[in-house]
C-alpha cells in the first residue's frame, strides 16, 4: 500500500480508508454485513482475492476484527468479520466512547 509519509491524521486516515473499495467495504461492515459472502454480496464486481486482501489490511490497522464463527466448527474456515470500534472510525482514534457517528449539531434545551 502506497503512503504519503506524513503523520498528519487526515493523511494516516486516506493511506488506510482511501484505497480502492475500502469505503465500500466499510459501507457493507457499518450495514450489518458480518461473514465474508454477506460482505461481497454487496460488492459483486469486487474479486474475492481483492476482498481477502483488503479485509487483511483493515485487520492489520485495526479497523475490523475477524473471529472464528461458533457454527464454522474445527476443519471450517469460517470466520466473522466485525468493526472493531464505530468510535474509532467515526473519530479517527480507538479512544472514544461513544458507538456510533458524531453527535448532531442540533442544539439541545435543558429544563
Amino acid at each position: 500500500m502506497k503512503g504519503y509519509g506524513q503523520f498528519c491524521p487526515i493523511a494516516m486516515a486516506c493511506e488506510t480508508f482511501a484505497e480502492r473499495w475500502t469505503p465500500l467495504i466499510l459501507r457493507e461492515l457499518l450495514a450489518g454485513g458480518r461473514r465474508f459472502n454477506e460482505i461481497r454480496q454487496g460488492m459483486p464486481l469486487i474479486s474475492r482475492t481483492l476482498l481477502g486482501k483488503r479485509l487483511r489490511e483493515l485487520e492489520a490497522a485495526g479497523v475490523v476484527q475477524s473471529r472464528r464463527s461458533p457454527a464454522a466448527g474445527d476443519g471450517s474456515i469460517g470466520r466473522r468479520l466485525r468493526p472493531r470500534s464505530s468510535a474509532r472510525f467515526w473519530s479517527g482514534s480507538g479512544s472514544g466512547d461513544s458507538g456510533g457517528p458524531p453527535p448532531s449539531s442540533t442544539p439541545t434545551t435543558s429544563t
